[in-house]
């Protein structure tokens, strides 16, 4: 069923998992009945080799996402809103390679494995 799954949350009741191989999204069942039935699933590609997801958070609507590059390294987080379209990229410093996103009140946290730095940024939670 999954192809390297990586993080897990939970959201609106859904298991959501960043299955990296098939450069997706996935959000599961919780249900005792029919825990794990996939209910939806978006395609998290950045363009060129930028397709492995390997974090996410929900900010407000919007999905942010780090899209690893083929190597596993190298990241971009990019934003996706409700709709899941893509609506912009995160700009981290030069050499930056994210790993993990947190959120933290209006601040959305981000560790970079390429720096060794956590960025804080302050983020309107539509």
């Amino acid at each position: 069923m999954f192809k390297f799954p990586n993080q897990l949350r939970m959201y609106d009741n859904k298991l959501w998992v960043a299955d990296t191989n098939h450069h997706s999204l996935r959000a599961l069942s919780t249900s005792a009945d029919n825990f794990g039935a996939e209910i939806e699933s978006h395609l998290t590609k950045a363009g060129g080799e930028w397709r492995w997801p390997s974090a996410f958070l929900r900010v407000g609507e919007n999905r942010w996402v780090n899209v690893m590059f083929s190597g596993m390294n190298d990241g971009k987080i990019i934003v996706y809103g409700p709709d899941w379209q893509r609506r912009q990229e995160v700009v981290l410093p030069e050499q930056a390679d994210p790993v993990a996103i947190e959120r933290l009140g209006k601040r959305v946290l981000i560790s970079d494995w390429g720096n060794i730095a956590i960025y804080q940024l302050i983020w309107s939670i539509s």
